[in-house]
């Protein structure tokens, strides 16, 4: 969960990344609404909400979402770290040199909100990816918004020696 110090940006005294406070460990909120392409009636039909009780986890770069023709659940697909004790935005990454031992690892994460109880019902390292650092996820644009067979991005290993997936 991020916060910012809205203050010290305001003020100029420090630059945007520096203003972020994360809690690596705190639950975090998913903002659903609906998509501007829609039509007016089926806008209606589908009201804004919070999710309030998605696990601890921090994503950065979605590659895609869409809604599942099966259970109607959205399911996204993004890359992010899992719980960790961070207390800045980016904190790890900083100094001379990035410590890749402070680091979390990234992964490409799988996210399912039902939109009826409005609730996360899932949320895990993709499966088939769980041994893979993963950075920058896509996939081709006609696939933005729907289940998508391949997502291409920079990737490594998170077992053993690696060097950063980017």
């Amino acid at each position: 969960a991020l916060t910012m110090d809205q203050a010290a940006f305001l003020s100029g005294v420090k630059g945007p990344a520096e203003c972020l406070g994360m809690d690596g460990r705190a639950p975090v909120r998913v903002f659903a609404f609906p998509r501007p392409t829609l039509s007016k009636e089926d806008r209606q039909k589908f009201p804004s909400y919070v999710v309030k009780d998605v696990p601890a986890c921090f994503s950065i770069h979605f590659s895609h979402g869409y809604e599942d023709e099966t259970t109607g659940n959205i399911v996204s697909y993004f890359s992010g770290w899992p719980p960790n004790d961070s207390k800045t935005f980016l904190g790890a990454w900083g100094g001379f040199a990035p410590d890749y031992h402070q680091i979390p690892p990234t992964f490409l994460w799988r996210m399912e909100i039902d939109p009826v109880t409005q609730q996360c019902v899932d949320l895990r390292v993709s499966p088939g990816s769980e041994n893979m650092c993963i950075e920058h996820p896509v996939v081709h644009p006609n696939f933005a918004t729907r289940q998508a067979t391949y997502a291409y991005a920079q990737c490594c290993n998170a077992v053993g020696d690696s060097s950063a997936p980017m």
